[in-house]
């Protein structure tokens, strides 16, 4: 197995054409490579020209993006947790218990629209209640 930094490409030694910067990797190196591009990893070259990986890093904007929509998915699973409980306060048939937790529920809520996106990577989150 060939990997060429010039065009970022994996190449089987049987290929009809090799970039001239053609490194050998081993099929161990070349399946690690792979993995780790599953679990986010970025593909660079070292000085000799070998793939390499590493971590992935994100720009202040991209961080904002990613907690904005953290907290988007973590408010629609409250909604949700709440729905009945809702229905239920509405109709006048909540019990005292459900009462409480809707409350916990509703804190928590007021919690997450009150977390500032912009001061990632450093978002303190609440606890998601029981």
């Amino acid at each position: 197995m060939f990997y060429a930094a010039s065009t970022n490409s994996y190449y089987l030694p049987e290929s009809p054409w090799l970039p001239d910067d053609c490194v050998n990797i081993t099929e161990e190196t070349y399946q690690a490579l792979l993995e780790g591009g599953r679990s986010g990893q970025v593909l660079t070259t070292d000085e000799k020209g070998y793939p390499v990986l590493v971590a992935r890093t994100w720009s202040p904007e991209e961080l904002q993006e990613i907690a904005g929509s953290q907290r988007v998915a973590l408010l629609a699973m409250a909604d949700d947790a709440t729905k009945t409980l809702r229905t239920d306060l509405m109709l006048g048939i909540i019990t005292d218990d459900d009462k409480a937790r809707l409350t916990t529920w509703q804190t928590y809520i007021k919690a997450l629209k009150a977390v500032d996106t912009a001061r990632t990577p450093d978002i303190t989150w609440p606890e998601i209640p029981a």
